[in-house]
């Protein structure tokens, strides 16, 4: 809860500040760093700070601003972070300008524009940096993509390959069935001829057998009526 106090006096200094009254967000932005404590005490204080410090110069106090902006900028843990220092030298070169402190306005105002050269050199570099990812990005996709067109093409390649191959061999099975059919076709027919010649024969055997029994009857025929004309001759001479 303690850690909380200065926080909530820097929002209402925050507030107030916003709505352009500034005496009032200072004095909030005092009793905030008044109160402050817990472990994180020290990072609320140089937060608040940096906030008193923009409403003090809006405020016109500017001597003030001065004395803090000194303090703060041999403050090393809030120096460090290039953002802050780019602000502190941005608002003291303001308030230098303001009591007619040109030389000093001058200075800071070029230490601000190194710094913030520096932040716009890492900020390009981010982007650059961002913009080289996205590329990468986009170019890995780019070969994802076609590796995943080759590896369809590759895919339809194997599918029509293998279509192609249970074509031919349903070709293959159904000229073998022709062959074989053809084949058995050729056999039974031959099987036919052969029955159909061996029965032509038999029933040329058969008529033959016939005329030789007709002759042979006839013969006996003959003969019998030839006795028979031979008995009545005798007969009729007795």
């Amino acid at each position: 809860v303690k850690d909380q106090n200065g926080i909530f006096y820097m929002n209402l200094g925050l507030y107030h500040h916003k709505l352009k009254e500034f005496k009032k967000a200072i004095d909030y932005f005092n009793k905030g760093i008044e109160v402050a404590s817990g472990p994180n005490a020290d990072y609320h204080i140089e937060e608040i700070n940096m906030y008193k410090l923009k409403s003090l110069l809006a405020n016109k106090q500017f001597n003030e601003t001065i004395l803090l902006g000194k303090q703060l900028e041999q403050n090393q843990d809030l120096i460090q972070i290039d953002q802050n220092k780019s602000e502190i030298f941005r608002i003291l070169s303001a308030a230098y300008a303001e009591v007619n402190n040109f030389t000093n306005a001058y200075i800071y105002l070029k230490k601000k524009n190194d710094v913030q050269d520096k932040l716009n050199k890492l900020e390009i570099q981010k982007k650059i940096n961002e913009y080289e990812a996205k590329f990468k990005n986009k170019l890995q996709e780019k070969e994802l993509h076609l590796l995943k067109n080759e590896q369809q093409e590759v895919s339809l390649k194997l599918r029509n390959s293998k279509l192609y191959t249970a074509l031919a061999l349903a070709g293959m099975t159904i000229m073998l069935l022709v062959v074989f059919l053809i084949f058995g076709y050729y056999k039974n027919s031959k099987k036919m001829l052969l029955q159909k010649e061996i029965i032509h024969e038999q029933k040329n055997k058969e008529t033959e057998k016939a005329k030789q029994l007709a002759l042979t009857r006839a013969i006996l025929s003959g003969q019998e009526k030839e006795r028979e004309r031979i008995a009545k001759d005798l007969h009729d001479s007795l």
